[in-house]
């Protein structure tokens, strides 16, 4: 244990503390005591830095898994309340009529996890307020429509980022506890560059020979095989033994399209008589609702209908993309909204591959 945590074990009832919620350390304090709000905080190249400071660390709420049990069955509660509520707006905002199971495809994935990423990070904020240590918090000024994510690729990458949580904490400690500590605002001369990873042209042509071939020899009830995870030699075999001339099917890119604040002034549901969490969560879907769901949804049916893929499928073979890719122009989940929901054929199944451990 470093010194400053003995120091901080010995006398943190003196001192009010400073909340450190990133490993940036452009919002550490180096002349006041400090409480990092989880290890992510303390990276091990930074070790020498970290030990210097008067420190505690926040104690993990879910080491107690009774305490993990209690708000999972509580998180699938709310998410079948929630996916109702947010079915409804948005069919209201794209002025259509899908059912929630067709809404439940295609935004319930990013739903589910945002939904328990936030809920941890409230109750992390929650939990370090209520300690009573807290005095004061430096967040960095971030433009929050840069972080509103793409899709649902680009929602993954981001709910892992410092960046991104650093914002998300910045946000809740603003709107919900800025009465109970100090707010302090870094101004930093940054903007979230989104990137679309770039194909290498002898890769492209790859790809582009493959999709004439797809095209030519594609039936519109062949068995859908996408991102299986399977070994390529076993997948061929087994499209070979179901009959069907070998696909080999990939995703495509959704271009970037930014978020208009206008188009995001709206909550979900009664966020008067519910509990503070469910307040909270009703009120960040609109902030951070992907734009493919919402500024780009037109172009995101379209994208969709424009794929080549089978469109009576007997069944649709995948790992994980249902849950991970963005319905516009990626895996599953686009494939499920276009065939299942656009065209409304609920024919096809859906095989899940669950991956092995040893």
């Amino acid at each position: 244990m470093g010194l400053g945590a003995v120091v901080a074990n010995q006398n943190h009832t003196m001192l009010k503390r400073v909340l450190i919620t990133t490993s940036d350390e452009r919002t550490w304090p180096h002349d006041k005591p400090v409480l990092f709000l989880g290890e992510w905080c303390k990276r091990y190249s930074r070790k020498h830095v970290w030990e210097s400071l008067d420190y505690k660390t926040m104690l993990c709420r879910w080491d107690d898994r009774r305490e993990v049990h209690k708000a999972h069955a509580m998180l699938i509660e709310l998410f079948e309340e929630l996916i109702v509520e947010l079915s409804a707006k948005l069919n209201e905002l794209h002025s259509t009529h899908y059912s929630t199971r067709y809404w439940r495809i295609l935004v319930g994935p990013w739903l589910h996890r945002f939904t328990r990423i936030l809920y941890d990070r409230w109750n992390s904020i929650k939990q370090a307020i209520e300690s009573g240590e807290i005095g004061s918090c430096y967040v960095l000024d971030k433009k929050q429509l840069d972080w509103v994510p793409n899709d649902m690729t680009d929602f993954i990458t981001l709910a892992v980022a410092d960046d991104w949580n650093e914002m998300l904490y910045a946000q809740l400690l603003n709107k919900y506890f800025d009465e109970k500590i100090e707010f302090h605002t870094i101004p930093i001369n940054e903007e979230r560059k989104q990137q679309i990873k770039q194909v290498p042209m002898k890769r492209r042509a790859i790809l582009s020979l493959l999709s004439i071939y797809n095209r030519l020899f594609t039936r519109k009830n062949d068995y859908f095989f996408i991102s299986s995870r399977l070994p390529l030699g076993n997948e061929m075999k087994l499209q070979r033994s179901l009959g069907q001339l070998p696909k080999l099917w990939t995703s495509c890119t959704l271009s970037v399209i930014p978020a208009d604040q206008e188009k995001r002034s709206w909550q979900l549901g009664d966020s008067l008589n519910v509990s503070d969490f469910e307040s909270v969560i009703r009120q960040f879907i609109p902030l951070h609702l992907p734009t493919a769901y919402l500024e780009g949804y037109i172009t995101l049916q379209e994208k969709s209908i424009s794929l080549p893929w089978p469109k009576n499928p007997r069944t649709v073979f995948t790992s994980n993309s249902y849950s991970t890719e963005t319905i516009d122009c990626s895996k599953e989940t686009n494939f499920l909204k276009k065939f299942n929901c656009v065209q409304k054929n609920l024919k096809s199944k859906l095989n899940v591959k669950q991956s092995e451990t040893k």
